[in-house]
């Protein structure tokens, strides 16, 4: 399939036109629609209904003059679907390749693949990667050429010590994030869920986790908002809780402006205060350390998954670690049960 597309401005909104011509057809038929508030709108439409076209001829599309930049819209509009944070990851990702975006996709040898592997960010290999996939996978390029390695991460270790959690309590940190780390410590409730805690889901004996604060925009700008959980209604749970909760929360200023206790709009602020302290974690790791000590202590694997909002699958292949202390503690249970002397 061939196609165009031409985005115009009409009285401040913008226009997208989509022209294509399956290979069986010498004629050239099109869409359009206007409206958009932003030509990134238009375009993200553009790209989509390409992708639609495209797939309802179940072939993908053959032009001589495709260049890196128009796979790419093509690419993101794949991903426009998932929530903003994820979609601008995948942005930022491909904002890797700006330099050869007028590059023709036939142009794509082996030299210059290389070349342009060879310039990407170690943090983004695996989404160039996958960006690499979808152009085979979709016939936009005949061969890959593509030769590039995703580093190994080095095991990180997440379990927070309870010498590195009285550090933070002890510190000077602001009373905000000592309360937020309070609940995540008590909890392992994602940060967004933290953030997203309104009076009326908190009481003295539980709290109802059935929302998060998050990003609601993945465009440039930054819009934050209460919204549903990651996994939907399957994340929604009641914690049990005690009165020292509540007063913990209500020992912050409420944040009238957007009816939640905390002011905060991401993990960002939280890591960066960790950082300054000298502790090696992230708000994300009291999540791991909840987990952890509480399959430790031999809570049934189906109430953590209930307990975390998450898949048992995800709780046994993610989030169970093993600090030091609990090794030790279970080396000692192993030869108390298995190795005594006869």
């Amino acid at each position: 399939m061939k196609h165009n597309i031409q985005i115009r401005e009409r009285n401040g909104k913008f226009q997208a036109n989509v022209g294509y011509r399956y290979d069986n057809s010498p004629t050239w038929k099109y869409k359009s629609k206007q409206g958009f508030r932003k030509q990134s709108d238009a375009k993200r439409w553009a790209s989509q209904t390409v992708v639609e076209l495209a797939d309802d001829e179940g072939r993908y599309i053959v032009c001589q003059d495709m260049t890196l930049g128009n796979a790419i819209d093509l690419f993101l509009s794949t991903k426009a679907p998932l929530q903003a944070n994820s979609y601008i990851t995948y942005k930022n990702a491909m904002a890797q390749l700006e330099p050869y975006a007028d590059v023709k996709l036939l142009d794509l040898d082996p030299v210059l693949t290389q070349q342009i592997a060879g310039s990407i960010s170690p943090g983004f290999t695996k989404y160039i990667r996958m960006f690499w996939g979808y152009m085979s996978k979709m016939n936009l390029i005949k061969q890959s050429y593509l030769q590039i390695k995703v580093a190994e991460k080095k095991k990180k270790y997440k379990v927070i010590s309870s010498a590195d959690y009285q550090r933070i309590l002890s510190s000077s940190a602001s009373n905000e994030i000592k309360v937020f780390c309070q609940i995540a410590h008590r909890f392992g409730m994602r940060t967004g869920e933290i953030l997203g805690l309104t009076p009326e889901y908190v009481s003295k004996n539980r709290i109802i986790v059935c929302q998060q604060w998050g990003r609601i925009s993945g465009d440039d700008v930054n819009l934050y908002a209460l919204k549903k959980l990651k996994n939907g209604d399957k994340g929604y749970r009641e914690l049990p809780a005690d009165p020292d909760i509540l007063k913990l929360l209500n020992s912050l200023p409420f944040n009238f402006a957007e009816g939640r206790y905390f002011t905060l709009n991401k993990s960002d602020g939280i890591n960066k205060q960790l950082k300054a302290l000298g502790i090696a974690h992230t708000a994300h790791d009291f999540r791991h350390t909840r987990a952890s000590e509480m399959v430790h202590a031999g809570f049934n694997l189906r109430y953590i998954a209930y307990f975390l909002g998450d898949t048992l699958d995800t709780v046994i292949k993610t989030y169970v670690d093993l600090s030091d202390e609990m090794k030790k503690q279970e080396e000692i249970k192993f030869l108390s049960y298995f190795c005594r002397q006869r």
